[in-house]
């Protein structure tokens, strides 16, 4: 009896819960019949309006005054409704007799402006509609252009070496910190060498013993030999900024180029491709050292 009487609560239950579901079926209905109701409706008066008002200016006569007549049609049964529309025309006097060819005249003319008035607007829907055949496309266009970003994006994330602790390495605090240091180091070492290479300049000047084509580029300066660490320190930077690349570039794969950080890591492969090419240009006077300093911007 229990069970039985378990049964019977869920059924009740059950009930009720088509009951409510079905009477707010019915609600929803009731108030989208309403509203399409009313649209059609205020479209019906839009519509008689603009007739009325284009009849006033391009459709009026000398002997009579042209009009607009509705008539509609409503069965409350079915909730159909429908609109027949008409023009009749009444004359100014009954008892005056139109002339003929005054009559021919006044309908020439109306008929003229009538034709007039039907293209302009023939025109005028003929452009709107190659307006919005103009945003279809380029919407259509712009779609179809985030599908195929995002399918690129997709297949581009895709992991493939799965080097997972390699990503957990290079992504952590202990490496992030050590290329900061490395960043600060370098930034410093970029000023400090500038400032030995302007007195070593200044020092020469002094001496009258500058030659012509000397600079202040630090590489020269370890070429010849008076500063031989510099050069080592150039390279040991750009061997650390290197290899950062390459790890990242290991352990994030597509992602170096499509992730979140994708626009720092092109733009650090960009300037350590700069260092490179200062040291493989050593003997072109190529001096790249201050687009290192921007580096620093990454640390913020």
């Amino acid at each position: 009896e229990t069970v039985l009487d378990v049964l019977i609560a869920e059924q009740d239950k059950m009930q009720e819960l088509l009951l409510g579901f079905n009477l707010r079926q019915h609600e929803q209905l009731d108030a989208q019949q309403l509203h399409v109701k009313r649209t059609l409706e205020s479209q019906q008066l839009k519509l008689e309006q603009v007739l009325e008002s284009t009849l006033g200016k391009w459709a009026g006569t000398r002997e009579g005054v042209l009009s607009l007549a509705v008539t509609e049609t409503k069965k409350f049964n079915d909730e159909e409704s429908s609109s027949i529309v008409g023009f009749n025309v009444y004359p100014n006097d009954e008892d005056q007799a139109p002339r003929r060819a005054d009559l021919h005249s006044d309908s020439l003319k109306t008929h003229v402006d009538m034709q007039k008035l039907k293209r302009e607007f023939s025109h005028k829907q003929a452009a709107l509609s190659n307006l919005s055949l103009d945003y279809g496309c380029a919407t259509h266009g712009w779609h179809v252009l985030e599908q195929a970003t995002a399918r690129a994006v997709q297949v581009a994330s895709k992991r493939r070496l799965h080097f997972d602790n390699l990503a957990a390495f290079v992504e952590g605090q202990y490496f992030r910190g050590f290329m900061v240091a490395v960043v600060v180091f370098n930034a410093a070492y970029i000023g400090f060498a500038m400032d030995v290479t302007l007195q070593a300049a200044l020092e020469e000047d002094a001496n009258a013993v500058s030659r012509s084509e000397d600079d202040f580029a630090t590489w020269k300066r370890a070429v010849r030999g008076n500063s031989p660490w510099l050069l080592v320190a150039e390279v040991l930077f750009t061997v650390l900024f290197v290899l950062e690349i390459c790890l990242r570039l290991l352990a994030l794969e597509g992602d170096f180029f499509v992730g979140q950080e994708a626009g720092w890591n092109v733009f650090d492969s960009l300037l350590t491709l700069s260092s490179l090419s200062e040291i493989a240009l050593v003997g072109f006077g190529v001096d790249l050292s201050f687009m290192r300093v921007i580096r620093i911007t990454g640390i913020v």
